[in-house]
């Protein structure tokens, strides 16, 4: 039986039944973590700014609605938020997935890249709690925040703005242990390696053979999606990031 916390007051209820919010759903760990929740019997908000991809997984998954969103819009995350209530009358899970380190990188980048880069990564993830809380508390709820091994400093990085966004990331989530207490919303972290995604597998395409040699075993989104899992159904879980490389057993950042 799959569930996830909901308050010492209202006990546990079963994943089956719940809805999620997953951002950077359309592709990579979002669409592996989005699977995995459907296939447990979550409902699923497919939050992304590929419409045609979105749309597309949104059509495959048992009980799914597409919601087109930029994640640094707050407008648009609003809206993702409040079509999980429009069209399925709660939301219980948050998934902040969407991110990215795209070109070019700091300090050759211009203030507004790097800054739009800290936007997508850090003040998405703090913005997306803070319009999704008051329906998570409503019930009790559970939230993952994707953050990166970039920002824990467990692995060289040649995207500073990145690391250093993943990194308030993990300290951000640690910083939300209140929530269980307050709100019974339990806020979790993970830190994944290498995954194999398509913005992974453009970077790996442009290093070098040693490069390629040096690095863990690559990750699958499934591996990832089956940790989110595992931090939803744990209630003991809070505030807690669980740092993950491929080939070494999953270990909690302390």
């Amino acid at each position: 039986m799959r569930t996830i916390w909901k308050g010492t007051s209202l006990g546990w209820v079963e994943v089956a039944g719940s809805v999620a919010l997953v951002t950077g759903a359309a592709s990579g760990i979002g669409e592996g973590i989005a699977q995995r929740l459907a296939a447990e019997g979550a409902a699923i908000v497919v939050a992304d700014i590929d419409e045609s991809l979105g749309k597309r997984l949104a059509a495959r998954l048992p009980s799914a609605v597409f919601a087109g969103c930029d994640v640094t819009d707050d407008s648009q995350l609003q809206a993702a938020v409040n079509l999980a209530r429009s069209h399925f009358g709660r939301l219980d899970i948050l998934i902040n997935n969407a991110g990215g380190a795209p070109d070019p990188q700091y300090p050759e980048a211009p203030v507004e890249h790097w800054s739009r880069v800290l936007d997508l990564n850090l003040r998405s993830v703090i913005r997306a709690v803070q319009l999704a809380l008051p329906l998570l508390s409503l019930r009790g709820g559970a939230v993952i925040n994707i953050a990166s091994i970039a920002g824990i400093g467990q692995a060289p990085h040649s995207a500073p703005a990145y690391a250093a966004a993943k990194a308030g990331v993990v300290r951000f989530t640690s910083s939300l242990a209140f929530l269980a207490e307050r709100n019974r919303v339990r806020v979790n972290a993970i830190c994944p390696d290498w995954v194999d995604t398509p913005s992974s597998r453009r970077n790996r395409e442009g290093m070098t053979k040693a490069e390629l040699a040096g690095l863990p075993p690559i990750l699958t989104p499934a591996e990832v999606a089956a940790m989110a899992v595992t931090l939803i159904n744990d209630e003991s879980a809070v505030g807690r990031t669980t740092v993950m490389v491929g080939g070494t057993q999953p270990w909690t950042l302390t």
